[in-house]
C-alpha cells in the first residue's frame, strides 16, 4: 500500500480517497457485468467521471484535479482493491 489514507496533505484526509470510498459499492457491485460485458458499465463511468477521476493530473485551470502521481496512484490503488479491471 502506498498510503496511509492521508496524501501527505499536511495530515488531512484525501478528498480523492473519499470520494474512491463513496464509490466502493457502486463498482464492487458491478465487478461481475463489467468482467462479462468485456467493458465498465455506464453507470461506473458516469460516477468516476463525476468524482474527477478522468482528470486527476490536468490542470485545475482546465477543470481539472491537478492532482500529483502519489495521489493519483493512491486513487488507483483503491479503486484496484474494490475492482481490479476498473482500477
Amino acid at each position: 500500500m502506498i498510503h496511509d489514507k492521508k496524501l501527505h496533505s499536511h495530515g488531512r484526509a484525501s478528498p480523492l480517497l473519499a470520494k474512491a470510498e463513496q464509490l466502493a459499492t457502486l463498482i464492487s457491485s458491478k465487478g461481475e457485468q463489467n468482467d462479462a460485458n468485456g467493458r465498465l458499465s455506464d453507470e461506473v463511468v458516469a460516477a468516476m467521471r463525476e468524482a474527477g477521476f478522468f482528470s486527476l493530473m490536468v490542470p485545475k485551470s482546465m477543470g481539472g484535479e491537478e492532482s500529483n502521481p502519489v495521489q493519483v496512484l493512491s486513487v488507483v490503488e483503491a479503486i484496484c482493491n474494490l475492482d481490479g479491471a476498473t482500477g
